[in-house]
């Protein structure tokens, strides 16, 4: 007699219903993890590469500069890619020129400015760029660390390697 008083309409028990439940959330809970793996899967992981701004350092700045690599944000450690190039170009000034009045541009001796380029495999998506949980954009401020060398500058290309960006 007990029995019947947890049963819904004398065939179903409360149990059996909450074990439908779960086993229903449970297939729910699969089907999104697996929808949203394949998203993540189609919009992000592609390749970019991205050059970092690097201003006024010494001409030895380049001797400490390697192709392949590793390159980590010195704030939180985290890997942000791998060196694949570099341009360098004379570090200058804009002063006045008291002769004409004219404001001259002119290159400081022994100092360079670098664009240091980074590979990267990135989640791309409408609104950030994210490598790991690191986000790249152009005109953020990014702090490098390698085992040569550590600076700040700012990113000022981002590039999708092989297709569109």
């Amino acid at each position: 007699m007990r029995e019947r008083q947890y049963r819904l309409f004398g065939k179903v028990g409360v149990l059996d219903i909450i074990i439908v439940v779960l086993v229903i959330l449970g297939l729910y809970a699969a089907f999104s993890y697996a929808v949203n793996m394949d998203v993540s899967a189609a919009n992000g992981q592609k390749q970019i590469e991205y050059g970092v701004y690097l201003t006024k350092k010494d001409a030895a700045f380049e001797d400490r500069i390697e192709i392949g690599m590793n390159v980590y944000d010195s704030l939180k450690g985290q890997k942000i890619g791998t060196i694949v190039g570099y341009d360098v170009e004379p570090y200058s000034t804009i002063q006045p020129n008291i002769v004409t009045g004219e404001m001259v541009k002119s290159n400081v001796d022994g100092y360079y400015n670098y664009i240091v380029v980074i590979s990267a495999s990135a989640d791309i998506s409408e609104a950030t760029t994210a490598v790991g949980s690191y986000e790249v954009a152009v005109g953020k401020e990014m702090f490098l660390r390698t085992k040569t060398f550590a600076s700040g500058g700012y990113c000022v290309t981002l590039n999708v390697v092989g297709g569109e960006g």
